[in-house]
């Protein structure tokens, strides 16, 4: 159809859609060739650092590398609560997750204590990034 990007969003309250975005962008990822795909937005604060550094290596893997990450950290207040989080440590519970993300991505051993989630210790993120590259990441 003439598109060059594909991006989806996340949400988890109606009326919007799509609340797993890396699902369809695999779906869509297989279905095309040339077409990048992206977020618009994932959100660092509410979804788990380690899972989206596995879901998005997964994602860059398996679109052979036709893809984007757009982060953000929200601006609905009721969907923190929803997944245990404060909006008011938003900011810096989004520095936070940024920087465990980085590592994540780039440490193929990883080290890890901060204030909003478990330690990790010794821990490997597995897909490791496509040819040792990660994600492009934007900041919506």
């Amino acid at each position: 159809v003439g598109l060059d990007v594909f991006a989806l969003g996340e949400h988890h309250n109606p009326p919007f859609w799509s609340s797993s975005p890396t699902t369809t962008l695999a779906y869509i990822a297989a279905r095309t060739r040339r077409l990048i795909l992206s977020t618009a937005t994932t959100l660092i604060t509410t979804n788990d650092p380690v899972k989206i550094a596995e879901d998005y290596a997964m994602l860059q893997h398996v679109s052979g590398g036709r893809m984007d990450l757009m982060l953000g950290r929200g601006n609905t207040g009721p969907v923190y609560p929803w997944f245990g989080k404060d909006i008011r440590q938003g900011l810096p519970l989004a520095v936070e997750n940024y920087a465990l993300l980085h590592k994540l991505w780039r440490e193929d051993v990883v080290d890890w204590e901060g204030k909003f989630r478990t330690p990790l210790q010794g821990f490997t993120s597995t897909p490791r990034p496509l040819d040792g590259v990660a994600p492009f990441v934007w900041h919506g």
